[in-house]
């Protein structure tokens, strides 16, 4: 109630429940990382999320390669029924989604998405920074990243409704074209999967964003968005003097 706070768009955060709920201009976030947990006011930068369809991954921005997307198949992370199942081809392959192609900035860029286990306990991420190509494995159920690659940090972070959100921060050389896939696997060292057509696991807000870490997720619909910073002041106590030391 002391706070001021000026941030001129809507804004997500993690509420009591381990929901995402948006958050309206210019109202502080008060943010849960777990249902119960210890509540703490978000005050982030500006950030962009580059990918123009975070949740519609049937869309043409998403190459798929041997493997179905069925669109809102289940609850999300929000709690819409907007999240996607993937579901990898009958056969021995690597079956991945991945961008379009998106340009991005020359340091750290982190790429995130929300996964929930049905049959697959594997994920791996592709990424292609200037034409350099490297594979990250994520152990969804021991949540633990066996195959990391050199030069990039990766964490795991859980909700309480079954999701987890995978992070993987790279560093870009220079401003390039990158592509960033994904997809789910049987083991921590290789990136094939045996499919039948019919196993699958959850997918839903895809986010990538210039950054040693990702942020809030920012939903996009056919365009990047940008969630500006968060600018908190607090005004002293009546009665109170405000003394400025040098």
């Amino acid at each position: 109630g002391d706070c001021t706070v000026v941030r001129n768009a809507t804004a997500t955060r993690t509420n009591s429940a381990g929901i995402i709920v948006s958050s309206a201009a210019n109202i502080a976030r008060i943010n849960y990382l777990t249902s119960g947990g210890i509540p703490f006011i978000l005050d982030e930068p500006q950030r962009t999320n580059l990918i123009p369809f975070s949740e519609d991954f049937t869309n043409a921005f998403w190459i798929k390669s041997v493997l179905t997307v069925n669109s809102n198949q289940a609850a999300s992370p929000n709690n819409t029924f907007t999240a996607d199942k993937i579901i990898p081809d009958s056969g021995n392959q690597i079956s991945r989604v991945i961008n379009n192609g998106i340009s991005i900035s020359a340091g750290l860029i982190t790429f995130s998405i929300f996964v929930k286990v049905i049959d697959f306990s594997f994920l791996f991420f592709r990424e292609d920074i200037n034409n350099s190509i490297s594979n990250t494995i994520f152990n969804l159920t021991l949540k633990t990243v066996p195959t990391l690659a050199a030069g990039r940090a990766a964490r795991i972070i859980e909700y309480t409704n079954g999701y987890l959100r995978i992070e993987l921060t790279a560093t870009s050389p220079d401003n390039t074209i990158s592509n960033f896939g994904f997809g789910f696997c049987d083991n921590g060292t290789s990136i094939g999967v045996i499919g039948d057509g019919v196993k699958s696991s959850l997918i839903w807000g895809a986010q990538l964003e210039q950054g040693a870490s990702a942020s809030s997720y920012i939903p996009t619909n056919g365009a990047a968005v940008t969630r500006n910073a968060d600018v908190i002041t607090v005004a002293p106590p009546a009665g109170t003097v405000k003394i400025t030391t040098t």
